[in-house]
């Protein structure tokens, strides 16, 4: 079976859309996934303890329009998403930009990191230490 590029790109914008759903299948969307590979992209984005404090963990359901989480969360659950669907490209718009800067550099160098994606992002806050990974830096005024 041919791939074609479609297929291979997913796109994490900076207000994703969250389902009145639990926290698993907001990530999952309802595809089958193992739960080591849940598990290991839930610590990868920094969601990991913050989950492990909920009542009913992973399971918790978001309410509509996500209005019991932050806007931190919203985004990490949208990179969680985005990485578990295991795409070569990464379009990202503003993927961090609800997240302390530490948290926002962790996640963006564990994404400029990964030698099998092409990420091409969106930002108007171009951190240092991923100025230093990118291949190619466009500024546009």
């Amino acid at each position: 079976m041919k791939r074609t590029i479609q297929d291979q790109i997913i796109f994490i914008d900076q207000d994703p859309y969250i389902f009145n759903a639990s926290i698993r299948e907001n990530i999952t969307l309802l595809d089958s996934y193992s739960e080591r590979e849940i598990q290991e992209v839930i610590s990868a984005v920094g969601l990991d303890s913050w989950v492990s404090n909920l009542e009913d963990d992973i399971e918790t359901v978001i309410n509509l329009n996500a209005k019991n989480i932050s806007g931190g969360e919203k985004q990490r659950i949208a990179l969680a998403r985005g990485l578990l669907k295991n795409k070569s490209i990464l379009l990202l718009d503003e993927p961090t930009s609800s997240l302390d800067d530490k948290s926002a550099s962790d996640i963006e160098e564990l994404i400029f990191k990964n030698s099998s994606l092409t990420v091409i992002m969106v930002t108007h806050q171009l951190r240092e230490s991923i100025s230093q990974l990118a291949d190619e830096i466009i500024e546009l005024e």
